[in-house]
């Protein structure tokens, strides 16, 4: 069950369906939850994207009635960055519906050790944490030499992201680089698009909602993938950016120095003078970086591993071998 089938949620859900039926619940529409009682008898394990309001009654149900809780826990539900107003446990109840779905759970899944630390912290539950890293299909073969005087972003274009994913400081930063095209690509959810517009430069595109197709040629085209996070649980769009070879530019903020690793150029501060330099750093490097960057994101973070990890996670959870 999830709220949103967004990329990394479609992929598990197409894993799990590799080697069981899965049922799927989706409660973007909360009405839907009234189907829950004809559906939770013939399921064997409830595998929830989140803990949040819309995986409580089911969590709590499922619990119930013995049957096996898988969660995947570790970003916003975890979360508690009050200096930016994110995350539920900070809130003065949403905290308990984190506590009472982890405490459902048979076994907890984290997406990164930043995360597994968080949820440690933050929920304290008893059950069980894993963790797998998020798993990508990533290109054969060398990643491609030539590239543009491109700095390329990608997230949601909303408020909360103007300072957490630091989208507003990568489009200050794009008036000190008036030679460097800055694209920032994503759905723009509410008012900071026209926002960002109105204080970008002439030399900053805001793309919005892409296909996946144009956004991989994108990753193929940029020199530097820029990340100034505040919190970041784990930061996909800076492995699948690495893996086609653009070099990744990012504070050192919740995951990202798990994803870049030593491949990162890490910025002192998120301000906009500190995100140009780091994009100057990138684009003086060259290949040989741009390659062993992808190498480290593609063996790190293969599909597989994500397979195995999700396949082992519910044999652990079912309590038994196969």
């Amino acid at each position: 069950m999830h709220n949103s089938l967004r990329t990394f949620v479609r992929v598990d859900r197409d894993l799990l369906a590799e080697q069981h039926e899965v049922d799927e619940m989706d409660l973007s529409d909360p009405r839907r939850i009234a189907t829950l009682p004809a559906r939770l008898p013939a399921a064997d394990l409830v595998f929830s994207w989140f803990a949040s309001l819309h995986s409580f009654f089911p969590a709590v149900s499922a619990a119930g009635l013995r049957k096996p809780v898988v969660s995947i826990v570790g970003a916003y539900d975890a979360a508690n960055v009050p200096e930016i107003g994110f995350g539920h446990m900070g809130h003065p109840w949403k905290r308990y519906v984190v506590r009472a779905i982890c405490g459902a759970s048979r076994l907890l899944i984290a997406n990164s050790d930043y995360a597994v630390e968080t949820i440690r912290r933050n929920v304290r539950p008893q059950a069980p944490i894993r963790r797998i890293y998020h798993g990508f299909r990533f290109a054969d073969g060398p990643v491609p030499a030539e590239r543009e005087p491109l700095a390329l972003s990608v997230g949601e274009v909303r408020h909360v992201n103007l300072l957490r994913k630091g989208h507003e400081v990568f489009t200050r930063a794009a008036a000190l680089l008036p030679e460097v095209r800055f694209v920032l690509a994503g759905p723009i959810l509410d008012g900071s698009g026209e926002y960002l517009r109105g204080i970008a430069p002439p030399n900053l595109e805001l793309r919005g909602s892409i296909p996946a197709a144009e956004l991989e040629d994108l990753y193929r085209r940029a020199s530097v993938y820029v990340q100034p996070s505040v919190h970041e649980s784990f930061g996909m769009a800076v492995a699948e950016a690495m893996g086609w070879g653009a070099l990744p530019v990012v504070s050192r903020q919740g995951a990202l120095p798990e994803v870049a690793g030593s491949h990162g150029i890490y910025l002192d501060e998120q301000s906009p003078e500190s995100v140009a330099a780091g994009i100057r750093a990138g684009l003086g490097l060259g290949s040989q970086e741009r390659d062993a960057a992808a190498a480290w994101v593609r063996e790190r973070f293969p599909l597989q591993a994500r397979r195995q990890g999700l396949q082992g996670a519910l044999r652990e959870a079912v309590g038994r071998e196969g």
